[in-house]
């Protein structure tokens, strides 16, 4: 792939549109090699949910720059629009990553598409990751400080909810249902 690549941006040199040239890599999602007895992907922990996410565009993103933003794909669409100076004619989730909006948070789902897993719905922020299981009606909760416990081995969503736990449940509820400059 790095061959194919730096073939790729030689060519566009040679073609003198490097510097037009806005390039993404990112993968759909990272897989799980035993993480928390499970061999997969689209699960609620960090190794499934962190994925790399690179942009390179010559003059407008420094080389070697690390951006400690919480993006996501759905940021993809806006910074096309952005760099090209168009106005969608349809409401666009996510924020151009040309611009300094920098969100607090993610909400972060997945839907039981195989039956091997329930569906989730997922808070996260730099400091914690909080996920509810269930269709309609919560059947499991995790809640996990990622700083005191960045492999996620400690679930503190033990009990009844708390105030906080609840808090970031109605962060969740208010956030699927986003459009367009409403979303985080």
């Amino acid at each position: 792939v790095d061959d194919l690549v730096g073939r790729l941006f030689d060519s566009l040199g040679e073609h003198q549109v490097l510097s037009d040239t806005l390039s993404f890599y990112l993968s759909d999602n990272g897989l799980l090699h035993g993480d928390h007895g499970l061999l997969g992907k689209v699960v609620p922990y960090l190794p499934s949910v962190e994925i790399p996410f690179y942009v390179r565009w010559p003059g407008h993103f420094e080389a070697d720059n690390l951006d400690s933003r919480l993006v996501a794909n759905i940021d993809l669409a806006p910074t096309v629009y952005d760099a090209l100076n168009l106005s969608p004619n349809y409401t666009v989730d996510g924020r151009s990553l040309l611009r300094p909006y920098s969100r607090d948070h993610l909400i972060l789902e997945s839907w039981d598409h195989t039956r091997q897993i329930p569906t989730w719905k997922m808070y996260l922020d730099r400091r914690e990751t909080y996920v509810k299981y269930g269709g309609g009606k919560v059947v499991f909760r995790e809640h996990y400080h990622i700083g005191r416990d960045p492999w996620q081995l400690r679930n503190m969503a033990r009990g009844p909810i708390t105030p906080h736990e609840r808090d970031m449940a109605i962060q969740i509820n208010r956030d699927q249902d986003c459009a367009g400059e409403t979303c985080p």
